[in-house]
């Protein structure tokens, strides 16, 4: 099983089970970020997708997404 499609599988089944045990008028709240763009090793190739898929499967699962691509340090503690 390719590494993608393992960490969204573990992902989903993350979300299902904890869904099962919120209260029904809980805020639902996900952060995703995808950093690809290091200045001291090489480039990932994949991040800001994978982050773009788990935030739009998120969203279907009616999450509010907090997402962000290629943030440094500062950018990510806005964010959050």
């Amino acid at each position: 099983m390719p590494a993608r499609v393992f960490v969204r599988a573990l992902a989903l089944l993350a979300i299902l089970l904890t869904h099962a045990a919120e209260p029904a008028d809980a805020r639902r709240v996900a952060l995703a970020i995808g950093n690809g763009a290091y200045s001291d090793s090489n480039a990932l190739t994949n991040t800001i997708n994978d982050a773009q898929d788990m935030a739009a499967l998120l969203t279907r699962l009616g999450f509010e997404v907090l997402e962000g691509t290629n943030l440094d340090k500062r950018g990510m503690e806005r964010l959050i």
